[in-house]
């Protein structure tokens, strides 16, 4: 079988699971930002580039190339993405190309694109001042959700629930940053908040298992849709970017339900994922799910898409071009015995991904937070002897780590199963009760 090159490999405590898995189905290099330390067990050789620069990041592909067959890409790091589909395109390989994960990562072009195909979702305004952002109000209403344009895991999403809240709100979300993703002018979105329980759902979408005639038919439509951009005067990257069928089929791997924390943020403290939930088969559900992808154009990748379940029905979020983060893959996978690290690696190869679920248990986590800001001495976590549905218990801090209280700074986190989701979430609530964290009080950062 072709290698496989993982485009950075994130943090060991939410990311060696699917290192582990992929390593079982392919060989593995890694193209990163250091010399690999824990990663070198799952790894046949490695190379460095600067993740920031999509040149580099391809050139170091190149070279591992000329040691071995590389057959495809596999990156779960949102922020080196478009790096990642850079070679994608470049080389021909399985995969999105780099508009297709940018409709995905610019969250203001995503609205646009499910806007223009009639997806379910929020109303949404992107806004450069706070005088725009009070004007973006009279759409979308009080409260109203704040989010940084093309950022990543909660990060810089606040609720302003008052015209008072707004100006604290929109500086909040106008500050967050990451170093690989670039700004905007007009870099925060007010959106109107969506009520009611949110989800979560990783999914594949394969065109390896298509019939000869669907790849024809999906081959003319293409080139219909190319012959029709080109006789509007516009460019054919363009046209399959704000909206075009990518021709893949859509099939769920894990569905999580969220526990939020409390406004005005929007603090991801746990998941659930049960491998019998009824939504994996809810056809509203599923419905969005594959008019989302199909608008999108992504084909051949696996995806994270939050979804909020409303009294009007479900409502797209967004949809990440990378696997779950907090751990929901790998709690599908105790759940239901699928491999997400098999799985992309496949995906990452153009090859079938057979799904055959073996439902275990509902199985969720459980996130550990400081009551204070503070410095950590240490932390002591429950036993499995003492709690017989805990199934692991982690530290993710080290002694005189600083935690923060708001934005909240987590220091560890437990998970556990059960029979059914309220046994599940009633064995996270003992666990994490058991957990103690000792520290020492410091000035709010």
């Amino acid at each position: 079988m072709r290698a496989v090159v993982v485009i950075g490999s994130g943090e060991q405590a939410y990311r060696e699971y699917l290192l582990a898995g992929a390593a079982r189905e392919a060989r593995l290099w890694l193209v990163d930002g250091a010399t690999p330390t824990w990663q070198s067990p799952y790894l046949a050789g490695a190379a460095t580039a600067d993740m920031s620069d999509p040149d580099s990041v391809l050139a170091a592909v190149r070279a591992i190339g000329e040691a071995d067959d590389v057959g495809g890409v596999f990156c779960y790091d949102e922020s080196v993405a478009p790096a990642a589909a850079y070679v994608v395109q470049e080389l021909g390989l399985p995969g999105m190309d780099v508009a297709t994960v940018w409709a995905c990562r610019d969250k203001h072009r995503t609205r646009r694109i499910l806007a223009a195909a009639g997806i379910p979702q929020p109303p949404s305004i992107a806004v450069r001042s706070l005088d725009e952002a009070r004007d973006a109000t009279a759409l979308t209403g009080f409260p109203a959700v704040l989010k940084p344009r093309a950022l990543g895991a909660s990060m810089g999403v606040v609720m302003a629930r008052t015209p008072a809240e707004l100006p604290s709100a929109y500086a909040e979300a106008r500050a967050a940053r990451h170093d690989r993703v670039p700004g905007f002018d007009d870099g925060v979105l007010v959106e109107g908040y969506l009520d009611g329980p949110e989800i979560s759902i990783d999914g594949i979408l394969t065109t390896a298992a298509r019939t000869e005639a669907a790849r024809t038919e999906a081959a003319r439509t293409e080139a219909a849709r190319t012959e029709a951009a080109r006789t509007e005067g516009t460019r054919t990257e363009g046209a399959r970017t704000e909206g075009g069928d990518s021709g893949a089929e859509y099939r769920p791997l894990f569905l999580a339900r969220k526990e939020l924390g409390a406004p005005p943020h929007f603090e991801e403290t746990g998941h659930t994922v049960d491998p019998r939930d009824p939504l994996l088969r809810d056809r509203a559900v599923l419905g969005l799910l594959r008019a989302a992808h199909r608008a999108l154009g992504v084909r051949d990748a696996i995806t994270h898409t939050e979804i909020r379940l409303t009294a009007a029905g479900p409502r797209l979020i967004e949809v990440n071009p990378r696997l779950g983060g907090d751990l929901i893959p790998y709690l599908g996978m105790l759940a239901s015995g699928i491999d997400p690290g098999r799985a992309a690696a496949r995906t990452a190869l153009g090859l079938p991904v057979p799904l055959d679920p073996d439902p275990r248990a509902v199985v969720g986590i459980r996130f550990l937070y400081p009551d204070d800001d503070c410095e950590v001495e240490s932390v002591t976590l429950p036993s499995p002897d003492d709690h017989p549905d805990l199934l692991e218990a982690a530290a993710t801090v080290h002694p005189g780590a600083s935690l923060r209280r708001h934005p909240p700074d987590r220091y560890g986190h437990v998970i556990c199963k059960g029979p059914d989701t309220a046994s599940c979430r009633s064995a996270l609530r003992q666990a994490a009760q058991a957990a103690r964290l000792t520290a020492r009080s410091c000035e709010p950062a």
